[in-house]
């Protein structure tokens, strides 16, 4: 699902100047509802991915990258994957921090990422981390 919705925001909002052009023209309150959902989709998904694998005071587990390494009892896959796992946590602290302060709890805006600066390319690399810490 991941995958799909960024594909669906790239293609829209990220790969051709003219087509947002079209989009504004068409239906610009409909295509912003989309591209805010599904960029809102997009960093909560890699929020989740890249969670601690059990909530505070909360013995559920979470569907997380992070619990990754404790499943693997061979030492050098487990060093490799844990570092695969550190990165993508790394490459995802942006998405966290927007889901966490605008999208979980609506405070002021996130300093350090702007949506409309954020690189299409720079922005694939957290898309994909999760999915190759989990191969």
């Amino acid at each position: 699902m991941l995958h799909f919705d960024w594909h669906e925001y790239s293609e829209l909002f990220g790969s051709k100047p003219e087509r947002i052009v079209l989009l504004n023209e068409v239906a610009p309150h409909v295509f912003r509802l989309i591209q805010d959902r599904l960029w809102e989709t997009t960093l909560l998904h890699l929020a989740r991915l890249t969670d601690p694998p059990k909530s505070p005071g909360d013995d559920k587990t979470n569907l997380s990258i992070k619990g990754l390494p404790d499943l693997i009892t061979d030492g050098k896959l487990k060093e490799q994957v844990s570092k695969l796992v550190d990165e993508a946590v790394k490459s995802t602290e942006f998405a966290r921090d927007w889901r966490n302060r605008l999208i979980g709890h609506r405070v002021q805006k996130p300093t350090a990422v702007n949506r409309r600066r954020c690189d299409m390319e720079v922005s694939a690399a957290p898309v994909n981390a999760p999915s190759e810490a989990a191969e």
